[in-house]
């Protein structure tokens, strides 16, 4: 669901690989470019456990976070 937040608008340096968090691998194949995108431009972070929770849904608070680090 995350994916969804993280659009064609953002910048093309996606460096950071999704494999350094420990539920990477379950990022599906087709969001793996999405999140590698988000992860550098810091839009999504993962949490304390290094986790980015990619199979669950987005929470309105997560969501809201996204779209102001998004318009910063």
């Amino acid at each position: 669901m995350a994916a969804a937040y993280a659009n064609r608008s953002l910048p093309e340096t996606a460096n950071k690989p999704v494999t350094a968090f420990a539920d990477g691998a379950e990022v599906p194949a087709w969001a793996q470019d999405v999140y590698r995108t988000a992860l550098s431009a810091r839009l999504l972070e993962g949490d304390d456990r290094n986790l980015l929770h990619p199979l669950e849904g987005t929470t309105r608070a997560e969501a809201v976070t996204v779209l102001l680090r998004l318009i910063r």
